[in-house]
């Protein structure tokens, strides 16, 4: 049998088998109806074909086919609500799923961007570390490097002094030399002197025993010992001041190579102590704590620069602590609050709390400030 509708039309089949039946045409309405049944297996569809079977039937008056389509209609209703039921909850869940799809592809895209903003935070962090890294290398390198043009400087006025201290000692050491030839030159004069003195005293006697009566020879020869008595006073006169002088410039000797050695001592011992406080400060510039080795040498630079203020500090606190000893060594020495907090290692709040803590105890106070310990520390 040919379809005379479209697919999608066969409603058309239910309306035409209607119209017949009401014509009193049950033959060509069953025909319609029957069509509809057969050529869709839409529920929709097969509830028109039933109920138009029912109305059929019930104008036959045949009641069993009545109740048989009848019962037919309710199962295509029920089938064309449940078809209905799930086709709607095929649309929710597809709805569903494109919210949810929706709702992870924007969490998603959102994680994204969060961790594309994450890289760019980090990216810049790290270059902003890595510029400022950077500059307090170059600030510390620079810092070196005038304090190491300051102790080239320091250095070369030193070796300026010792010149002119050498230069004035070989002076000196040449008049001490020119001074000893004199000295030697009077000596062999005197002795020179003496002889002649010996031999007129001689040749005196002589006279005395050959001729008494020739008294102008003896009175001459009298008068020539007078003269060189008195020259020989003169000449001795001159030794001793000879003397005097020598023992000055010995003396001032002494005290030139004394002085020489002093700064000498002075000079190794400010280069010791100016490159061991150079080292630490380096390292606390660079965040890293003080070992065993680098307190043992601040400890002996302190004594060696001031030897009295480890004693000192023990005295006004007797049960001073070992950090609180190294706190009172950094700021003898001079090192800043936040190179003190790198070294230890503590906060700069810590630090302020024991130098306040230490003044309390050794000035017998209950409430100190930070200017009153640093005074204090200073004053040790």
């Amino acid at each position: 049998m040919k379809h005379d509708v479209r697919k999608g039309h066969e409603i058309y089949y239910y309306m035409k088998g209607l119209c017949l039946l009401h014509q009193n045409k049950s033959d060509s309405a069953e025909l319609f109806f029957r069509r509809e049944l057969n050529t869709t297996i839409d529920w929709n569809n097969r509830q028109a074909a039933y109920d138009g079977l029912s109305q059929l039937y019930e104008q036959r008056q045949e009641k069993d086919s009545v109740i048989k389509y009848g019962e037919l209609l309710c199962v295509a209703i029920d089938s064309s609500y449940q078809e209905r039921i799930a086709i709607t909850m095929m649309q929710m869940q597809k709805q569903y799923d494109y919210s949810s799809y929706q709702e992870r592809a924007y969490a998603s895209e959102k994680r994204l961007i969060r961790e594309k903003n994450r890289k760019v935070v980090w990216s810049i962090s790290l270059f902003a570390l890595a510029v400022i890294a950077f500059f307090a290398y170059y600030a510390l390198w620079l810092r070196f490097r005038q304090k190491r043009t300051l102790l080239e400087a320091h250095l070369s006025e030193t070796r300026t002094k010792l010149f002119m201290q050498e230069k004035k000692r070989q002076e000196v050491m040449e008049n001490l030399r020119a001074l000893e030839n004199y000295h030697h030159e009077a000596l062999v004069v005197l002795e020179q002197k003496k002889e002649q003195l010996a031999s007129q005293e001689k040749a005196l006697n002589e006279l005395k025993s050959e001729s008494i009566e020739d008294k102008e020879s003896i009175q001459q020869l009298r008068q020539e010992m007078e003269d060189l008595k008195e020259e020989i006073l003169l000449k001795e006169g001159d030794m001793s001041e000879l003397k005097k002088v020598i023992s000055a410039k010995q003396e001032e000797q002494e005290t030139l190579s004394a002085q020489m050695e002093k700064l000498r001592d002075n000079v190794r011992q400010n280069i010791d102590h100016s490159f061991t406080i150079a080292k630490i400060k380096v390292k606390a510039s660079n965040g890293k704590t003080a070992n065993e080795e680098d307190w043992d040498e601040l400890q002996s630079l302190v004594v060696s620069i001031y030897p009295q203020f480890i004693d000192r500090l023990r005295q006004n606190v007797p049960m001073i602590k070992p950090f609180e000893l190294q706190v009172c060594i950094l700021m003898k020495l001079g090192f800043s609050f936040k190179e003190i907090s790198a070294l230890l290692p503590r906060s700069q709040g810590a630090i302020t709390n024991i130098r306040k803590r230490l003044a309390c105890k050794a000035l017998n106070l209950e409430d100190c400030t930070a200017d009153d310990a640093d005074k204090w520390i200073l004053s040790l």
